[in-house]
């Protein structure tokens, strides 16, 4: 289907926004990363370790502009444009899944011990309810746009 833009369904035009908005989340996030791993990469002498740190650094400035570029592809409404933003959210999906269940584990540690954060880091074996709560999290962030993209393949893409 050939529909201009204005004939765009409103989730679709939603779908474009919230993509946009996880490239602007990504930016502010990877900028304070990209600090603390440029100080790392200034602290060691290992060329090895710096080169990995430097690397790091760009791999995460490349995901966060990924998120401006798939906003883009999404307005071209080509359908191998809205497969590629589809597969994107897909493996996201499964990054997303797991850093927020061990981050939840370890806050809920946090909590429960009234310690820092730093201290529980790595030390929390997950249980259900941190499955469950991140099973809940990705799904609104990634799975629903993800299923919102496979249903514009066959009514926007062409």
């Amino acid at each position: 289907m050939d529909l201009p833009l204005v004939l765009w369904p409103k989730w679709y035009l939603l779908l474009i926004a919230y993509t946009a908005v996880l490239g602007v989340l990504a930016l502010r996030h990877q900028g304070v990363i990209a600090t603390a791993l440029k100080a790392q990469e200034r602290s060691t002498a290992d060329p090895r370790q710096r080169g990995e740190l430097a690397g790091q650094r760009v791999a995460g400035w490349v995901r966060s502009i990924g998120w401006f570029v798939a906003a883009g592809l999404l307005l071209t409404g080509r359908s191998w444009a809205i497969t590629v933003v589809a597969v994107a959210y897909a493996t996201s999906a499964r990054r997303s899944y797991t850093a927020y269940a061990q981050g939840f584990a370890e806050g809920i540690k946090s909590v429960e011990l009234a310690a820092a954060w730093e201290y529980v880091h790595g030390r929390v074996p997950l249980r259900p309810r941190d499955h469950a709560a991140a099973l809940v999290y990705v799904s609104l962030t990634r799975l629903i746009p993800l299923g919102a993209t496979l249903v514009a393949l066959p009514w926007i893409g062409h």
